[in-house]
């Protein structure tokens, strides 16, 4: 990927945000199409502040959002990605298991390339948002994103499949004297074999 100050024309992805004439805004990253080359140009716009991906590029959301089904564990489901964002979300409520050490090794491969999550054992709900990937330039090496499935398949699963509450689990258990109640019967619901 290079930077530098470019002819208007199609793959151009904006270094900075650009605000047209007729009021609208090219937001940095945009990725300009035949329709955005002419615009511009009917804007008077012949040169911008851009990044120009090589061959053997992978653009930021293609780049999160492959990596994101390596690293999901079967307990979670990938959204969208966007702006190089690609965000992990539960699909069951129960407490989640994180490959911690595959996490670490993951986000010391490159600065390009983020893991972010909950913290382990976290109580999740279904929807919750457990780990989010982010890809922090415009587009990674094709070699890069390799590497980073590469290591996510052979770890396991990060966010793996967490553990779901059932009936038995969430069952309420007493603590206190037996034939107590009210505020001398404490009532918790403890999770079992949750981590197994």
């Amino acid at each position: 990927m290079r930077f530098g100050r470019w002819e208007v024309s199609e793959g151009l992805r904006l270094a900075h945000t650009l605000q047209l004439s007729d009021g609208a805004v090219f937001k940095k990253g945009r990725c300009l199409d035949p329709e955005d080359v002419e615009r511009l140009h009917r804007d008077g716009i012949a040169w911008v502040w851009a990044a120009q991906l090589d061959p053997q590029d992978l653009d930021e959301d293609r780049a999160a959002a492959q990596l994101a089904q390596v690293v999901a564990g079967s307990g979670t489901r990938p959204a969208e990605a966007s702006t190089g964002r690609c965000n992990l979300h539960a699909e069951a409520a129960g407490l989640l298991v994180l490959a911690v050490d595959a996490v670490k090794s993951l986000n010391h491969l490159s600065a390009d390339l983020t893991l972010a999550t909950l913290p382990p054992f976290s109580v999740v709900r279904v929807g919750t948002m457990v780990a989010t990937i982010k890809v922090i330039p415009f587009a990674v090496p094709q070699s890069l994103l390799d590497s980073a499935q590469s290591l996510a398949g052979s770890s396991g699963s990060y966010p793996d499949p967490h553990r779901r509450f059932t009936r038995e689990h969430l069952g309420p258990r007493c603590s206190g004297p037996a034939g107590a109640s009210g505020a001398n019967r404490q009532r918790d619901f403890r999770g079992t074999a949750l981590c197994s």
